[in-house]
């Protein structure tokens, strides 16, 4: 009982409370949101293209609008951003509820709409991370940052896993009310954290999106720190989309024995999220960020040699726990870092380098893999983390002396 008070010690702030229960509804219904799409999407024409595309038009704003969502977050009250994102989110999901609900989907339309909640999403990101580390004191900040990428975990898995269930039952248009109902939830627990407690900045920030960048890039740790999260999101995301070939290449098999080690993958991410809300320490995020990159290098390496189901299951849970301990580290250490009038933009460079990686890194490993074989890149990968991990530990024992 004492162990679970301490995992969620974060709770006990009455804002933090609100955000976290609130934050947890409304992923559920965006993951939900996002399967419903992809049925509707694959429904008009049975296209792999078609969902690639979506999935690139949901994804762009992000890696265009990401800085300026940061300037957003720095200039104005980040809550504030986030109760407005979140409202224009729920018009975007009644828009689509109302489409799929009248017949008038097409790819079109729903290409606009993808875009759109990028462009949401785009703005709402750094004010979301910025909004956490006001919610709670600065000793709390590494727990509420692990407890909230475990909400993001646990809704990753669940959700898709609930709406495979109720867009059977109910159908595509529902899922999007649905979606709706989920962000008047989130908007009512933003309603009750209290504003006058949060940090106010706005007509403290003059700087500009230049200024962001330039203090992320001259401060040399933070920018190590975004060389490892690279390779996270490179060789992450590879081992991910690499997975139904090694599926089907390598253990012969098909949808449910994918859907079982993206378990693995989901298990393991989670274990990682409370085992950093455990230990919530403000010290040692630099090491824990090298060894994860590090060991991430070898189970990739030690995966791409494996013919053992049992061996590869425990590596994908590996690497899941590696990924998001890694990204978790590095949130804190951002956030503890970086003063207040920054806070924003270095989120938003975070989430820019993170996300902006993966389908690089999808992209790349897919050209390999058709070039070398599966197993051959996935190596390859590997590889690269470890590199990538060494050059890390010289470069910060260099900084060190």
């Amino acid at each position: 009982m004492k162990g679970f008070r301490r995992v969620f010690q974060s709770l006990h702030s009455a804002n933090f409370k609100y955000y976290f229960w609130g934050q947890l509804v409304s992923l559920l219904g965006s993951w939900m949101q996002q399967v419903a799409l992809v049925t509707l999407v694959y429904g008009l024409r049975e296209s792999a293209f078609d969902l690639g595309l979506i999935a690139f038009c949901s994804q762009i704003p992000i890696l265009l609008l990401g800085l300026a969502g940061g300037s957003v977050a720095d200039h104005f009250v980040p809550l504030n951003v986030m109760r407005f994102c979140q409202g224009l989110a729920l018009l975007q999901s009644v828009a689509l509820a109302v489409i799929a609900l009248y017949g008038w989907e097409s790819l079109n339309v729903l290409v606009f709409m993808a875009l759109t909640l990028g462009c949401i999403q785009a703005i709402e990101i750094p004010s979301r991370h910025a909004v956490v580390a006001s919610l709670v004191s600065k000793s709390m900040i590494p727990n509420a940052v692990a407890l909230n990428s475990g909400i993001f975990n646990m809704a990753r898995f669940a959700g898709p896993a609930i709406a495979g269930v109720l867009v059977v039952l109910i159908g595509e248009a529902w899922l999007f009310f649905l979606n709706a109902l989920s962000f008047l939830f989130v908007l009512l627990a933003l309603s009750r954290i209290q504003v006058a407690q949060l940090f106010i900045g706005g007509h403290q920030k003059k700087s500009g999106v230049t200024q962001g960048v330039s203090f992320v890039w001259h401060h040399q740790s933070i920018r190590l720190v975004f060389l490892m999260l690279i390779a996270a999101g490179v060789v992450g995301a590879a081992a991910i989309v690499l997975l139904p070939v090694v599926v089907d290449e390598v253990f012969h098999g098909g949808s449910e024995l994918f859907g079982g080690m993206l378990a693995c993958a989901g298990a393991g991410s989670l274990l990682a999220a409370f085992r950093l809300a455990y230990h919530a320490e403000d010290s040692g995020f630099e090491r824990r960020i090298g060894l994860m990159a590090m060991l991430l290098g070898v189970w990739v390496m030690m995966l791409a040699w494996s013919d053992w189901l049992w061996l590869s299951c425990l590596l994908i849970m590996a690497t899941g726990f590696t990924v998001s301990t890694l990204v978790g580290s590095a949130n804190t250490y951002v956030q503890l870092t970086v003063p207040d009038a920054f806070r924003g933009r270095a989120m938003a460079l975070f989430s820019m380098v993170y996300i902006g990686c993966a389908p690089v890194g999808n992209l790349f490993a897919g050209m390999v893999s058709e070039s070398v074989g599966v197993m051959v890149a996935l190596f390859i990968w590997g590889l690269g983390a470890l590199l990538l991990s060494l050059l890390y530990w010289l470069l910060r024992w260099r900084m060190i002396v």
